[in-house]
């Protein structure tokens, strides 16, 4: 094979081709994940544990992001991280993470399904466990946005078109939560069809720092302020303990307020599916 035709299986018009890029990622992402698994002396089945999963999570998809884009030719920051607004978007986005979640919870406190009460933190206790949780849920945030909806979604979509890659990958998004305690079917398909609205706000604003506030939010929401369970976790030190009733189908059970119903993201699926 001449050396040009050679060349031209890894390289095209727009620089590396996309199923290369996107087997470089996933190939250095893995290896460093499983570099930093080695060394970590951590109970990965503990709280803490927990957490580092997603800091080396977030570690591994910024090296792999860093280097895909010496490779191209393009600031690191190019993929969905960078543009003059992503202070007020990140803002905005954790506004309505936190909103959008109190009112579900509202909707099934209302509805008898939530039973909400004081927790057992209070003071500058709260405060510090309120702040920790806040950083530990942003790096969450960070890891699986630009995993989902960062690199991936953009090369992807070279080769597929925005929409497809965009459903491919909030697919993707649900699936790895199968592996949480307490994951429902309800709580996969809310999971999926909220990476497909947050691939919206992508589209939208060519930013991922709405989604990023958003997902942060509505984490924290979840798991500090109100006290459910995230996707069958319960956080120590929580503002508010909050015990489910009914049906898991309405209350959401153990996953917690997203394995509900009454979840907007899952009502609007099933709304279709009836038509």
């Amino acid at each position: 094979m001449k050396p040009r035709s050679l060349a031209a299986l890894f390289v095209g018009p727009q620089g590396l081709r996309a199923g290369w890029g996107i087997l470089l990622f996933l190939v250095t992402g893995v290896a460093i994940y499983l570099l930093l698994l080695l060394v970590a002396l951590i109970d990965f089945t503990s709280e803490l544990g927990l957490f580092m999963s997603e800091a080396m999570l977030l570690a591994s998809v910024s090296a792999g992001t860093a280097l895909m884009a010496w490779v191209e030719g393009r600031g690191v920051m190019s993929y969905g991280l960078s543009g003059p607004r992503a202070w007020p978007r990140f803002l905005w986005g954790s506004f309505w993470g936190a909103a959008l979640l109190t009112l579900l919870v509202g909707a099934l406190r209302a509805s008898g399904h939530l039973a909400i009460e004081r927790g057992f933190t209070a003071g500058a206790d709260a405060i510090l466990y309120g702040i920790a949780y806040a950083v530990v849920l942003l790096v969450v945030a960070l890891a699986e946005e630009m995993l989902f909806r960062g690199y991936l979604q953009a090369t992807l979509a070279r080769l597929v078109g925005f929409w497809p890659a965009a459903c491919l990958l909030s697919l993707a998004f649900g699936l790895v939560h199968r592996g949480n305690p307490g994951e429902s079917e309800v709580g996969l398909v809310s999971a999926m069809l909220i990476g497909g609205v947050l691939c919206l706000c992508l589209r939208l604003s060519g930013s991922l720092w709405w989604s990023i506030g958003f997902h942060a939010a509505w984490d924290w929401a979840q798991a500090f302020l109100w006290g459910t369970p995230v996707s069958g976790f319960v956080l120590e030190g929580r503002l508010f303990q909050a015990q489910s009733a009914g049906a898991p189908l309405w209350s959401g059970g153990i996953t917690g307020p997203e394995g509900s119903l009454l979840d907007p993201w899952t009502h609007r699926a099933r709304d279709r599916a009836e038509l």
